[in-house]
């Protein structure tokens, strides 16, 4: 029995691939720069994406079905968190962007939960009562 719908573009130079992304971004070669500073590229999983030449989809459908490439997005994630820390310190990333992107794909965030000390609160009781005015 054959396959049903297109074949995938995958193959088993993606992880090298996804290397490669990553070293593109980090030697930045646009060579932008921002107050005499070098503008180090994000390594993004969309820009992954468009990199390959697949759709988002595609990237995150192949994360869960190649370990090869789970672990080379693992490494550009860390990469990806690792600037964003270094660069929102330095100044040269915008903070709350970054801030951002840490929550979103890294699970950081700058909440701190003061009120209950990270336990379930109690279920609230609501007791409603009539009250009958004699006039």
């Amino acid at each position: 029995m054959s396959k049903i719908g297109r074949p995938t573009k995958y193959d088993d130079s993606m992880p090298e691939k996804v290397y490669a992304y990553i070293d593109k971004c980090s030697k930045n070669k646009q060579g932008e720069t921002r107050d005499g500073l070098e503008i180090a590229r994000l390594p993004l999983l969309c820009g992954l994406a468009t990199y390959l030449k697949v759709n988002i989809d595609t990237v995150f459908e192949w994360r869960k079905s190649y370990v090869p490439f789970t672990d080379a997005c693992k490494d550009l994630l860390a990469v990806q968190k690792d600037l964003l820390i270094q660069s929102g310190l330095a100044g040269s990333f915008n903070s709350t962007i970054a801030a951002r992107i840490l929550g979103a794909n890294h699970g950081m965030s700058d909440k701190k939960d003061i009120t209950t000390n990270g336990k379930d609160l109690p279920g609230l009781i609501i007791t409603l009562s009539e009250t009958i005015d004699d006039e």
